[in-house]
């Protein structure tokens, strides 16, 4: 684990700090929580697109043509 320094006014801090316990965790595990997050956002938003845009390829091809041919020569005597 790295150790970051912040500057925050005490206020801040102190509203945060209050707000880390109300939901039984420290100030540090919620900092931590926020950068992990939003770390993990760009990649999963990367990861999110790109499943979405294979589900839509999936879904919107369709069989070109009509007849199936085997070589150039059938395909051309129609």
């Amino acid at each position: 684990m790295a150790t970051l320094t912040l500057q925050v006014d005490l206020q801040t801090v102190d509203r945060a700090r209050r707000a880390a316990e109300k939901q039984s965790t420290t100030l540090d595990a919620l900092v931590g929580d926020y950068l992990a997050q939003l770390a993990k956002t760009d990649e999963q938003a990367r990861a999110e697109a790109a499943e979405h845009l294979l589900r839509t390829l999936r879904e919107l091809s369709r069989p070109m043509g009509g007849k199936p041919w085997t070589d150039r020569d059938e395909l051309y005597d129609r």
